[in-house]
Protein backbone atom coordinates (compact mmCIF):
# COMPACT_ATOMS: atom_id res chain seq x y z
CA UNK A 1 0.00 0.00 0.00
CA UNK A 2 2.78 2.54 0.95
CA UNK A 3 4.70 1.19 -2.34
CA UNK A 4 1.65 2.37 -4.32
CA UNK A 5 1.32 5.64 -2.70
CA UNK A 6 5.00 6.36 -3.59
CA UNK A 7 4.61 5.19 -7.33
CA UNK A 8 1.53 7.67 -7.92
CA UNK A 9 3.58 10.55 -5.91
CA UNK A 10 6.97 9.67 -8.24
CA UNK A 11 4.07 10.12 -11.33
CA UNK A 12 2.35 13.16 -10.28
CA UNK A 13 5.61 14.70 -9.55
CA UNK A 14 7.28 13.86 -13.23
CA UNK A 15 4.61 14.90 -14.91
CA UNK A 16 4.09 18.21 -12.84
CA UNK A 17 7.71 18.68 -14.30
CA UNK A 18 6.85 17.54 -17.63
CA UNK A 19 3.99 20.26 -17.53
CA UNK A 20 6.36 23.05 -16.27
CA UNK A 21 8.87 22.63 -18.75
CA UNK A 22 6.52 22.11 -21.19
CA UNK A 23 4.78 25.46 -20.11
CA UNK A 24 8.35 27.24 -19.82
CA UNK A 25 9.37 25.99 -23.71
CA UNK A 26 6.08 27.69 -24.66
CA UNK A 27 6.52 31.62 -24.69
CA UNK A 28 3.32 34.15 -23.97
CA UNK A 29 1.76 35.53 -26.76
CA UNK A 30 0.14 39.13 -27.39
CA UNK A 31 -2.41 39.66 -29.21
CA UNK A 32 -3.60 42.77 -30.20
CA UNK A 33 -6.41 44.06 -32.18
CA UNK A 34 -7.21 47.85 -32.89
CA UNK A 35 -9.77 49.26 -33.71
CA UNK A 36 -10.35 52.89 -34.56
CA UNK A 37 -10.26 56.00 -36.99
CA UNK A 38 -7.33 57.32 -39.12
CA UNK A 39 -5.14 57.46 -36.01
CA UNK A 40 -5.78 53.70 -35.75
CA UNK A 41 -5.02 53.27 -39.58
CA UNK A 42 -1.84 55.09 -39.73
CA UNK A 43 -2.63 58.40 -41.47
CA UNK A 44 0.48 60.50 -41.60
CA UNK A 45 3.00 57.46 -41.14
CA UNK A 46 6.14 58.54 -43.91
CA UNK A 47 6.30 54.65 -44.32
CA UNK A 48 2.63 53.70 -44.62
CA UNK A 49 3.50 50.96 -42.11
CA UNK A 50 -0.03 51.54 -39.79
CA UNK A 51 1.72 54.35 -37.74
CA UNK A 52 1.47 53.36 -33.81
CA UNK A 53 -0.08 49.91 -34.30
CA UNK A 54 3.42 48.63 -36.29
CA UNK A 55 5.16 50.44 -33.63
CA UNK A 56 3.95 48.88 -30.68
CA UNK A 57 4.79 45.38 -32.76
CA UNK A 58 7.65 46.03 -33.10
CA UNK A 59 8.88 47.69 -29.88
CA UNK A 60 7.25 44.97 -27.89
CA UNK A 61 9.51 42.14 -29.77
CA UNK A 62 12.62 44.05 -29.54
CA UNK A 63 11.95 44.56 -25.60
CA UNK A 64 10.69 41.28 -25.07
CA UNK A 65 11.92 38.72 -27.54
CA UNK A 66 10.68 35.52 -25.81
CA UNK A 67 7.05 36.78 -26.46
CA UNK A 68 4.97 35.93 -29.25
CA UNK A 69 3.50 39.21 -30.91
CA UNK A 70 0.90 39.80 -33.38
CA UNK A 71 -1.56 42.82 -34.41
CA UNK A 72 -4.52 43.34 -36.61
CA UNK A 73 -5.17 46.83 -37.60
CA UNK A 74 -9.30 48.02 -38.09
CA UNK A 75 -8.55 51.74 -38.13
CA UNK A 76 -10.65 53.68 -41.05
CA UNK A 77 -9.79 56.86 -41.56
CA UNK A 78 -13.03 59.46 -40.78
CA UNK A 79 -14.92 57.44 -38.99
CA UNK A 80 -16.94 58.57 -35.87
CA UNK A 81 -17.45 56.56 -32.65
CA UNK A 82 -21.15 55.67 -34.01
CA UNK A 83 -18.77 54.25 -37.08
CA UNK A 84 -16.71 52.15 -35.29
CA UNK A 85 -19.22 50.71 -33.01
CA UNK A 86 -21.14 49.77 -35.76
CA UNK A 87 -18.40 47.81 -36.91
CA UNK A 88 -17.89 46.48 -33.65
CA UNK A 89 -21.26 44.55 -33.99
CA UNK A 90 -21.56 44.03 -37.38
CA UNK A 91 -18.21 43.32 -38.64
CA UNK A 92 -17.48 39.17 -38.44
CA UNK A 93 -13.58 39.34 -39.28
CA UNK A 94 -13.45 42.40 -36.48
CA UNK A 95 -15.31 40.95 -33.99
CA UNK A 96 -13.12 37.50 -34.34
CA UNK A 97 -10.47 39.61 -33.66
CA UNK A 98 -11.81 41.33 -30.63
CA UNK A 99 -12.69 37.92 -29.00
CA UNK A 100 -9.37 36.50 -29.23
CA UNK A 101 -6.96 39.63 -28.43
CA UNK A 102 -5.76 39.85 -25.14
CA UNK A 103 -4.56 43.65 -25.44
CA UNK A 104 -7.01 46.17 -27.36
CA UNK A 105 -6.66 49.44 -28.64
CA UNK A 106 -9.10 52.26 -29.30
CA UNK A 107 -8.62 55.73 -31.14
CA UNK A 108 -12.07 57.75 -31.17
CA UNK A 109 -13.67 60.96 -30.22
CA UNK A 110 -11.71 63.02 -32.91
CA UNK A 111 -13.75 62.80 -36.21
CA UNK A 112 -16.82 63.59 -33.75
CA UNK A 113 -15.43 66.73 -32.28
CA UNK A 114 -14.64 67.82 -36.17
CA UNK A 115 -17.83 67.36 -36.85
CA UNK A 116 -19.31 69.30 -34.47
CA UNK A 117 -17.24 72.10 -35.07
CA UNK A 118 -17.43 72.06 -38.65
CA UNK A 119 -21.70 72.51 -37.74
CA UNK A 120 -21.66 74.61 -34.86
CA UNK A 121 -17.92 76.61 -34.03
CA UNK A 122 -19.34 79.87 -36.00
CA UNK A 123 -22.31 79.88 -33.69
CA UNK A 124 -23.16 83.55 -33.26
CA UNK A 125 -23.86 83.88 -29.76
CA UNK A 126 -21.27 82.09 -26.97
CA UNK A 127 -24.03 80.76 -25.02
CA UNK A 128 -25.75 78.86 -27.40
CA UNK A 129 -22.86 77.13 -28.52
CA UNK A 130 -21.85 76.19 -24.74
CA UNK A 131 -24.81 74.96 -24.63
CA UNK A 132 -24.52 72.92 -27.69
CA UNK A 133 -21.25 72.27 -26.51
CA UNK A 134 -23.08 70.26 -23.50
CA UNK A 135 -25.09 68.59 -25.24
CA UNK A 136 -22.57 67.16 -27.53
CA UNK A 137 -20.53 66.07 -24.55
CA UNK A 138 -23.64 64.21 -23.17
CA UNK A 139 -24.13 62.43 -26.27
CA UNK A 140 -20.76 61.53 -26.70
CA UNK A 141 -20.40 60.05 -23.52
CA UNK A 142 -23.48 57.60 -24.15
CA UNK A 143 -21.41 57.06 -27.60
CA UNK A 144 -18.53 56.07 -26.03
CA UNK A 145 -20.18 53.96 -23.61
CA UNK A 146 -22.02 51.97 -26.11
CA UNK A 147 -18.51 51.09 -28.02
CA UNK A 148 -16.46 49.99 -24.72
CA UNK A 149 -19.43 47.96 -23.59
CA UNK A 150 -19.43 46.08 -26.71
CA UNK A 151 -16.17 45.57 -27.13
CA UNK A 152 -16.38 44.07 -23.52
CA UNK A 153 -18.75 41.64 -24.51
CA UNK A 154 -16.91 40.15 -27.33
CA UNK A 155 -14.37 40.28 -24.71
CA UNK A 156 -14.01 40.89 -21.07
CA UNK A 157 -10.76 39.53 -19.81
CA UNK A 158 -8.28 41.71 -22.65
CA UNK A 159 -6.86 45.33 -21.89
CA UNK A 160 -8.44 47.56 -23.39
CA UNK A 161 -6.43 50.78 -23.65
CA UNK A 162 -8.16 54.23 -25.37
CA UNK A 163 -6.21 56.98 -26.24
CA UNK A 164 -7.41 60.31 -25.76
CA UNK A 165 -7.74 63.24 -28.43
CA UNK A 166 -5.38 66.11 -29.56
CA UNK A 167 -6.20 69.51 -30.69
CA UNK A 168 -4.31 69.80 -34.16
CA UNK A 169 -4.41 73.15 -34.62
CA UNK A 170 -3.44 74.64 -31.48
CA UNK A 171 0.10 75.39 -32.91
CA UNK A 172 -1.86 77.81 -35.59
CA UNK A 173 -4.48 78.97 -33.63
CA UNK A 174 -4.31 79.36 -30.09
CA UNK A 175 -6.26 82.04 -29.63
CA UNK A 176 -9.25 79.93 -30.45
CA UNK A 177 -9.72 78.69 -26.84
CA UNK A 178 -13.13 76.88 -27.83
CA UNK A 179 -11.88 73.96 -29.61
CA UNK A 180 -8.75 72.89 -26.88
CA UNK A 181 -11.89 73.40 -24.42
CA UNK A 182 -13.81 71.15 -26.47
CA UNK A 183 -10.75 68.52 -26.79
CA UNK A 184 -10.26 69.03 -22.87
CA UNK A 185 -14.12 68.27 -21.89
CA UNK A 186 -14.29 65.67 -24.81
CA UNK A 187 -10.74 63.81 -23.22
CA UNK A 188 -12.99 64.27 -19.86
CA UNK A 189 -15.57 62.63 -20.77
CA UNK A 190 -13.97 59.58 -22.07
CA UNK A 191 -11.82 59.04 -19.03
CA UNK A 192 -14.89 59.23 -17.00
CA UNK A 193 -16.31 56.08 -18.78
CA UNK A 194 -13.16 54.29 -18.82
CA UNK A 195 -12.63 54.87 -15.22
CA UNK A 196 -15.49 52.76 -14.45
CA UNK A 197 -14.89 49.87 -16.45
CA UNK A 198 -12.66 47.19 -15.42
CA UNK A 199 -9.33 46.14 -18.10
CA UNK A 200 -10.17 49.37 -19.23
CA UNK A 201 -7.08 52.03 -19.31
CA UNK A 202 -7.02 56.07 -20.67
CA UNK A 203 -3.30 56.66 -22.58
CA UNK A 204 -2.72 60.67 -22.87
CA UNK A 205 -1.70 61.97 -25.51
CA UNK A 206 -3.13 65.62 -26.00
CA UNK A 207 -0.28 67.07 -23.93
CA UNK A 208 2.31 66.59 -26.46
CA UNK A 209 0.79 66.06 -29.81
CA UNK A 210 -1.59 69.48 -29.34
CA UNK A 211 1.72 71.76 -28.00
CA UNK A 212 4.57 69.84 -30.63
CA UNK A 213 7.70 71.45 -29.85
CA UNK A 214 5.98 74.21 -27.63
CA UNK A 215 5.93 72.45 -24.66
CA UNK A 216 6.85 75.10 -21.85
CA UNK A 217 4.65 78.04 -20.63
CA UNK A 218 7.51 80.22 -22.35
CA UNK A 219 6.42 78.15 -25.79
CA UNK A 220 2.53 79.10 -25.08
CA UNK A 221 3.32 82.75 -24.26
CA UNK A 222 5.00 82.97 -27.97
CA UNK A 223 2.32 81.60 -29.30
CA UNK A 224 -0.05 83.16 -27.72
CA UNK A 225 1.71 86.83 -28.78
CA UNK A 226 2.03 85.76 -31.97
CA UNK A 227 -1.48 85.24 -32.31
CA UNK A 228 -2.56 88.28 -30.50
CA UNK A 229 -3.32 89.91 -33.93
CA UNK A 230 -4.55 87.31 -35.66
CA UNK A 231 -9.02 87.06 -35.60
CA UNK A 232 -10.82 85.60 -32.87
CA UNK A 233 -13.80 84.09 -31.63
CA UNK A 234 -14.95 87.52 -30.83
CA UNK A 235 -12.52 89.17 -34.12
CA UNK A 236 -13.54 88.28 -38.08
CA UNK A 237 -12.95 84.82 -37.23
CA UNK A 238 -14.60 82.56 -40.24
CA UNK A 239 -13.85 79.42 -41.90
CA UNK A 240 -11.67 81.30 -44.61
CA UNK A 241 -9.39 83.33 -42.03
CA UNK A 242 -9.00 79.89 -40.30
CA UNK A 243 -7.70 78.49 -43.48
CA UNK A 244 -5.61 81.67 -44.06
CA UNK A 245 -4.09 81.07 -40.74
CA UNK A 246 -2.93 77.04 -41.54
CA UNK A 247 -1.48 78.55 -45.24
CA UNK A 248 0.84 81.28 -43.81
CA UNK A 249 2.19 79.79 -40.46
CA UNK A 250 5.55 79.87 -40.87
CA UNK A 251 6.08 77.37 -37.41
CA UNK A 252 4.60 73.89 -37.96
CA UNK A 253 3.84 71.49 -35.34
CA UNK A 254 6.95 69.21 -35.50
CA UNK A 255 4.83 66.26 -34.43
CA UNK A 256 2.20 66.10 -36.95
CA UNK A 257 2.25 65.42 -40.66
CA UNK A 258 3.37 68.05 -43.44
CA UNK A 259 1.47 66.71 -46.08
CA UNK A 260 -1.57 67.82 -43.68
CA UNK A 261 -0.89 69.40 -40.53
CA UNK A 262 -3.66 67.37 -38.57
CA UNK A 263 -1.97 63.59 -38.24
CA UNK A 264 1.06 62.78 -36.34
CA UNK A 265 4.11 62.01 -38.36
CA UNK A 266 6.57 59.05 -37.40
CA UNK A 267 7.69 61.53 -34.42
CA UNK A 268 4.37 61.77 -33.27
CA UNK A 269 3.49 58.17 -33.25
CA UNK A 270 6.42 57.68 -31.59
CA UNK A 271 4.99 59.19 -28.80
CA UNK A 272 1.40 57.66 -28.96
CA UNK A 273 3.82 53.77 -29.18
CA UNK A 274 5.68 55.01 -25.96
CA UNK A 275 2.95 56.32 -24.09
CA UNK A 276 0.90 52.73 -24.81
CA UNK A 277 3.58 51.16 -23.61
CA UNK A 278 4.34 52.34 -20.60
CA UNK A 279 0.70 51.46 -19.70
CA UNK A 280 0.89 48.36 -20.76
CA UNK A 281 3.75 47.39 -18.83
CA UNK A 282 0.94 48.32 -16.09
CA UNK A 283 -1.59 46.19 -16.73
CA UNK A 284 0.42 43.64 -19.30
CA UNK A 285 2.04 40.67 -17.47
CA UNK A 286 5.62 39.83 -19.04
CA UNK A 287 6.70 43.35 -20.87
CA UNK A 288 10.13 44.64 -20.13
CA UNK A 289 11.80 48.15 -20.74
Amino acid sequence: MVLGVSVVSLLVFALSVVLVKHKANNPKRIDITAVGDSLTQGVGDPDDRGGYVYQINHKIKVNNPKLRVSSSNFGIAGETTNQINHRVETNSKLRANLKQANVITVTTGGNDVIHFLKNNLFTSSQTKLNDKASAFENKYQQRITRLLTNIKKLNPDAEIFVFGIYNPVYVYLPQVKFISRMISDTNETSKSVINKMDHAHYVNISDKLSDGQYQSKKDHQKLADRASELPSMSKQLDETAINQILAGSGDKNSLLSNSDHFHPNKKGYQIMTDRLYQQMKLYVPNLKE
